[in-house]
């Protein structure tokens, strides 16, 4: 029985991360330029996956143990919801210098998680620190606008004066436009494409 409650939960949180998603999650993420070492497609839907298999187990374990088990599912759906709000940041708001800064914090929540579960379990909770461990490798990743993007950000940055200058702080505020679409120079910002962690992580323009 805990199995199934436990399922019941995954589940409608699951659907949740999908909605927060959107529409084409692996479109954009496919229009993003990432290191060699990234994962493929499959990587990361396997990797997603096995999160929500360990998750249903670590609730499982919690809900089999009745009382003592509550804290442990109540950090075990904060987790499964709040990790949907990194895709809504990344592939709904396109927002790459919001979702990386979220992963700063995010761990803290898995951390107390893992504490929680390894008190229950010591087993499941190795699981949970599996996940744990997975973040940084996650945050390391660091995806960026692809070549066409950053020609499009540098030719805007490269007219010297306040123009330029105004620009590039308007760009450290806005995220990317949906794949196909064209930025020029003379668009300006309404058509330009740009984050502020590719801008200061080795873009046409320095800090």
């Amino acid at each position: 029985m805990a199995w199934v409650t436990a399922i019941a939960v995954a589940v409608p949180c699951g659907l949740v991360e999908a909605w927060l998603s959107g529409p084409t999650p692996f479109r954009i993420l496919t229009s993003l330029a990432q290191p060699k070492w990234a994962l493929p497609r499959w990587g990361w839907m396997l990797v997603g996956g096995v999160c929500y298999l360990i998750m249903a187990y670590a609730a499982a374990t919690a809900l089999r143990l009745g009382a003592p088990g509550k804290p442990g599912i109540t950090f075990v759906v904060a987790v499964l919801l709040t990790d949907g709000i990194w895709n809504y940041l990344l592939y709904r708001r396109r927002r790459i210098d919001l979702a990386y800064a979220y992963l700063s914090p995010y761990p803290t929540l898995v951390v107390v998680t893992t504490w929680a579960i390894v008190a229950l379990d010591s087993l499941v909770g190795t699981l949970v620190a599996l996940y744990l461990a997975f973040l940084p490798y996650e945050r390391a990743i660091k995806v960026e606008p692809r070549t066409a993007a950053a020609a499009a950000v540098c030719g805007c940055f490269g007219r010297g004066g306040g123009r330029a200058h105004g620009r590039r702080e308007r760009a450290l505020r806005v995220g990317w436009l949906s794949p196909g679409s064209r930025a020029t120079p003379e668009s300006g910002w309404g058509g330009a494409i740009s984050t502020s962690s590719w801008i200061r992580s080795g873009g046409c323009v320095r800090g």
